[in-house]
């Protein structure tokens, strides 16, 4: 492996490092972005529930003493859509005029004069109405038929997107009892049937600020988190990069020494036998050439040089007396010269 190589390498992994870190810090700042935006959508969420919860008691305690009668005035006078119920209007003994108010009308004129007093506005909507003004929007109609196909839900809420920001809009049921019955047709209402909603929107940008700071600081610290860790893995990159050079240094010792040991064995070897000097270095240059020729890897080129210049380093196990004989050699001999390629694998393994 050559210094560039190691240079390289060490790159490569400490770019990998810190990208992982990124990621991983990055990773942890979505998440608490997401829960944090999991917390507005619940507090707003609650907001919802307490001022319609609200609505729905005053409902409640309407429906139970079937409606209230109050003085007519502008304000309040007699509700044309009450005109079939018995009494709706009476007198009092000293003469005050009173007209009946039923849970809707209740509702609709704390929303339209109080609202603001607890809260969001709220709204009734129903399918089939008594007052126009109640028809249910598109959204509403929505939300009422979802909520009528699931009875064991008690609301329904989207976010929805407008020119002045994100808003949670949620509606929870009206169901129809007796007392309903008083004001609503009975053939056209059921008992236990959704009658109809009520409805609100809440504004998230007032929760998004709240969290705003929380937001800052702990992205604070994580960014100084971030940065410390970013100078520990540099400071630890370099520590793993001197200890590469240093392994790179006994490597390139090592591998000096083992050009030298080969330089020496073939040396002996063409000293031992002068016929043949000069013949393994003979065919490690051609080896080389031919290698070069059909590889482009550099290491395989130089492998296949180093096995070229050791192809006869077996010779050493053969003795001078038969390696060196003028004469022809018997086939015992020859066994033995043969001898040299497994002598020399059991060498170089």
């Amino acid at each position: 492996m050559e210094k560039k190589t190691v240079v390289l390498s060490y790159r490569r992994s400490l770019f990998i490092a810190l990208a992982v870190w990124t990621f991983l810090v990055s990773m942890a700042a979505l998440l608490y972005w997401n829960d944090q935006t999991r917390q507005i959508v619940s507090l707003a969420k609650n907001t919802a529930k307490t001022a319609l919860n609200k609505d729905f008691a005053t409902r409640s305690w309407t429906i139970l003493h079937g409606g209230v009668y109050v003085p007519i005035d502008t304000i309040t006078p007699p509700s044309p859509y009450l005109s079939h119920v018995p009494e709706r209007d009476i007198q009092t003994p000293l003469g005050q005029q009173l007209t009946l108010m039923n849970s809707s009308y209740v509702l609709r004129q704390m929303m339209e004069n109080y609202g603001t007093l607890y809260g969001e506005k709220t709204r009734i909507s129903a399918l089939k109405p008594l007052n126009p003004s109640n028809k249910a929007t598109a959204w509403e109609e929505k939300a009422l038929r979802y909520l009528g196909a699931n009875p064991k839900k008690t609301d329904f809420y989207e976010l929805e997107q407008k020119k002045s920001g994100t808003y949670l809009r949620m509606m929870i049921p009206m169901f129809t009892d007796k007392s309903c019955l008083k004001c609503h047709n009975p053939s056209e209402n059921k008992i236990g049937e959704i009658r109809g909603g009520i409805d609100i929107s809440v504004p998230l940008a007032a929760f998004a600020k709240m969290t705003r700071e929380t937001l800052i600081h702990t992205y604070g610290w994580l960014g100084l988190i971030w940065f410390l860790g970013l100078g520990a893995i540099i400071a630890a990159s370099k520590i793993i990069r001197n200890k590469a050079f240093q392994l790179y240094a006994k490597e390139i010792e090592k591998i000096k020494n083992y050009q030298s040991m080969l330089s020496l064995v073939i040396e002996l070897i063409d000293k031992r036998d002068s016929y043949t000097a000069g013949h393994s270095q003979r065919v490690a240059y051609y080896s080389e050439i031919i290698a070069r020729a059909m590889y482009h890897d550099e290491s395989i080129v130089k492998k296949i040089k180093e096995a070229a210049i050791l192809h006869d380093v077996g010779k050493i196990a053969i003795p001078d007396s038969i390696l060196l004989k003028p004469g022809i050699l018997t086939p015992i001999e020859k066994d033995l010269i043969y001898y040299h390629l497994t002598a020399g694998y059991d060498l170089l393994s």
